[in-house]
C-alpha cells in the first residue's frame, strides 16, 4: 500500500492491538445480538436451540445470557409471535374477479366466488406445537388455506344460492369446521378464530343471468299478488262502507219512528188528560147540580135559555114552553 501523505513509497502499518480491539468489538456484538433478545408485551417468544433442538417459551421481558441461561449465545434463534387479534383474508373484492372459487352440488355444479375476512389469535398455551409445526407465517401457510378448504367443502355440499339464502348459518358452519381443523396433538386449539364473515359473493354468468331472470319473475308474481290484496281491501272497504251507511240510514229511520211514537203518545196522553178533566168537571157539577132543590134547577135552566125557540120540531108538535104556574091573588 502506498502513504498518500508521507510519499508513494512508504507502506501503511496497522498496529496489531487495533486489529484485535476491534476483531473483539465485532464479536461482541455477535455475542451481545445472540444472548439478548427483548419480547414485547403483547407478544410471546419461541426459543429453539439450533444444537439440541430443544423448544422453549419466552415471556414478556428482557432475556439476558447469562442471566437466562437458555439463550446461549450463537446457538439460540427466538421468534417473536403477536398474541393480539388479527385480521386474515381469503380472496378479494369483487369476489368474481379476485374471489376464492367453490363449486356447488346445483345440477351442473355451477362455480360460487367468494371474499370472506375474520379474526385469528393464537393460543398462548400451543405456541410451541404451532412454532414447531407452521413457524410464524402460520396464518398465510396454514390457517388461509385450511379456511378456504372449510369453504370449499360447505359450498361443495349446497346449492349455488345457499349463501344468498342462508348466509349466517353457513358463515357459523365454516367457523365452526376451519376451528375443528386448528386443532394440535393434545385436542388443544392451536389458533382461535372468531367473526368469520363472508363479505362478497357472486356466481358465474350462467347463473347470474338465471338469478336475474327468476328475480324478474319473482318481482311480477308480487306486484300481481300485491294487486290482489289491493283490489280485495278496495272491496272489503266499499262493503264496510255500504253496511256502515245501511246501518246508519237504519238508525236514523229508527230515530225518526221512536220520536214520531213519542210525540203521538204525548198528545194522546194530552187529550187523555183533556178527557179525564173535563169528565171529572162533569162528575162534580152533577154531583152538585143532584144536590140542588127541583126549584133551583128550573131556575137554572131558565137562565141559560136564550130566548129562541128550537129549529126544528118532530112531527106535528109544537113545542111549548110551560112555565111554572103562579097563583095571584086580587083583592076585593
Amino acid at each position: 500500500m502506498k502513504n498518500r501523505a508521507f510519499g508513494t513509497n512508504q507502506p501503511i502499518h496497522i498496529p496489531w492491538r487495533l486489529l484485535g480491539i476491534s476483531v473483539l468489538a465485532v464479536l461482541f456484538v455477535f455475542l451481545a445480538s445472540s444472548s439478548c433478545t427483548q419480547i414485547p408485551a403483547t407478544h410471546v417468544g419461541v426459543g429453539e436451540n439450533q444444537f439440541t433442538g430443544e423448544y422453549f417459551t419466552l415471556e414478556p421481558g428482557l432475556h439476558v445470557w447469562p442471566l437466562d441461561p437458555r439463550i446461549v449465545p450463537f446457538a439460540v434463534t427466538v421468534t417473536k409471535y403477536d398474541l393480539r387479534r388479527q385480521i386474515i383474508e381469503i380472496g378479494g373484492e369483487p369476489a368474481k374477479q379476485n374471489g376464492v372459487q367453490t363449486d356447488s352440488n346445483s345440477p351442473g355444479r355451477p362455480i360460487v366466488f367468494f371474499f370472506a375476512r375474520g379474526w385469528a389469535y393464537p393460543n398462548r398455551e400451543a405456541i410451541v406445537e404451532l412454532h414447531r409445526k407452521y413457524g410464524k407465517t402460520y396464518l398465510d401457510s396454514w390457517v388461509e388455506r385450511v379456511w378456504i378448504s372449510s369453504l370449499k367443502a360447505i359450498q361443495g355440499e349446497k346449492g349455488y344460492d345457499y349463501v344468498g339464502n342462508y348466509r349466517v348459518i353457513m358463515e357459523n358452519e365454516v367457523e365452526k369446521g376451519l376451528q375443528l381443523q386448528l386443532i394440535g396433538d393434545n385436542e388443544q386449539p392451536l389458533v382461535f378464530v372468531s367473526q368469520l364473515a363472508i363479505v362478497d359473493f357472486d356466481y358465474d354468468d350462467n347463473v347470474s343471468g338465471y338469478l336475474n331472470e327468476v328475480a324478474k319473475k319473482e318481482f311480477e308474481r308480487q306486484t300481481a299478488e300485491q294487486q290482489v290484496i289491493i283490489n280485495r281491501k278496495l272491496q272489503e272497504a266499499a262493503t264496510v262502507k255500504a253496511e256502515t251507511d245501511y246501518i246508519m240510514a237504519k238508525r236514523q229511520a229508527e230515530a225518526e219512528a221512536i220520536a214520531r211514537q213519542t210525540m203521538a203518545d204525548s198528545e194522546a196522553y194530552s187529550t187523555k188528560v183533556k178527557a179525564d178533566a173535563e169528565a171529572y168537571s162533569i162528575r162534580v157539577v152533577r154531583e152538585e147540580l143532584s144536590k140542588a132543590p127541583p126549584e133551583a134547577l128550573s131556575y137554572f135552566q131558565i137562565q141559560r135559555w136564550d130566548g129562541k125557540l128550537p129549529m126544528y120540531n118532530l112531527g106535528a108538535a109544537t113545542p111549548l114552553l110551560q112555565l111554572p104556574q103562579t097563583t095571584t091573588t086580587t083583592g076585593q
